[in-house]
């Protein structure tokens, strides 16, 4: 056998030392290589994707006003007002999408489910009592019956436009109450007041049926103020005491502990001035409200659409993408 010799032996061991470089920056550069395609692709896959999903957004958003302005305007006859609208809507985004060689297609609504629209809108604004006016009553029941009717909620949409000059106070706070028919009797309630100290201050508290209560405050500045129960904003801003309290881990939001169906009232109504509106599932039972807007600010009923179904394609040489899109604009989260 063959004696190798010392520098041998340290070529031979340097020769194996490259190779196995050589062999390591090869294997750096397939995992490099393979990486940079699979980010690539799902770059290409998620622009599509985001393409999808914005037309989507936006036929939501198209739809859902569209269902708003029916349930208001064409209160007698809501659906067809709708589906023109959507037919107008789905021929302009086809000429929009054509451009850039793909397609959008929104189908005449279909699945109509009727409710009712309970409202106060008058150009000056109203008091919050049984008749709208400053001697209506101010502890009254506007509906009976609330339910769910196959829907995931009762009520959406339920807001109310204030005027700062309500006389709100921590003595004399206006509240919507909730409390169901049946047995054990459970009340959710909202009160809504000014702070004393602080004129701009608003003080919103929600109380569950348990005794759990949640309070948030927002400084108003403007005349006028939105309340949106169903959506759990104050002027627009989020306010805990109308949604999810993470601290308590605890859902405070509209009608929270209270099952269906339940009946909606209004306290200390004549403190309050400005309109309001919400839409049922249902066709609650009610004695106080007119069948239709008046002359006046005197609160009314009328039949509403409550949510419809649309079907939505869009499609371009990399995606087809179809699916049903309920649309229910202002229903709770939670």
């Amino acid at each position: 056998m063959a004696d190798l010799a010392g520098g041998d032996r340290g070529q031979i061991i340097l020769i194996a030392a490259f190779a196995l470089a050589v062999t390591f920056v090869s294997l750096a550069l397939i995992v490099n290589s393979a990486i940079f395609t699979e980010n690539l692709a799902s770059r290409g896959e998620t622009a599509g994707g985001d393409g999808a999903l914005d037309a989507r957004a936006m036929v939501e958003a198209s739809v859902e006003q569209s269902v708003a302005a029916a349930n208001r305007y064409n209160h007698s006859a809501p659906e067809p007002s709708i589906e023109r609208d959507v037919r107008a809507m789905s021929r302009q985004r086809e000429k929009q999408q054509v451009r850039s060689g793909g397609l959008v297609n929104v189908s005449n609504p279909h699945d109509y489910h009727d409710g009712s629209r309970i409202a106060m809108n008058d150009s000056g604004g109203g008091n919050f009592t049984a008749t709208g006016l400053s001697g209506g009553d101010p502890d009254w029941q506007l509906v009976e019956g609330v339910d769910e009717n196959g829907r995931p909620h009762a009520t959406r949409a339920f807001d109310m436009e204030i005027k700062k000059t309500s006389s709100l106070s921590d003595t004399s706070e206006f509240a919507v109450v909730v409390n169901n028919t049946g047995s054990p009797s459970k009340t959710w309630t909202v009160e809504i007041w000014w702070d004393g100290s602080n004129p701009d201050l608003l003080h919103l508290r929600t109380e569950r049926p348990n005794g759990d209560a949640e309070e948030c405050t927002e400084t108003i500045t403007a005349d006028e103020f939105s309340v949106s129960l169903t959506d759990g904003t104050v002027d627009g801003r989020p306010c805990h005491a109308l949604g999810y309290d993470q601290v308590s881990n605890t859902y405070f939001g509209y009608a929270a502990g209270v099952s269906t169906p339940y009946n909606v009232s209004f306290e200390n109504g004549d403190q309050v001035k400005g309109n309001y509106s919400f839409v049922t599932a249902n066709a609650p039972a009610t004695t106080t409200l007119d069948s239709g807007p008046s002359a006046g600010p005197a609160p009314y009923v009328t039949s509403a659409v409550y949510d419809v179904e649309v079907a939505f394609t869009y499609a371009n040489p990399n995606i087809n993408y179809t699916t049903e899109i309920r649309v229910a604009p202002g229903e709770p989260d939670g």
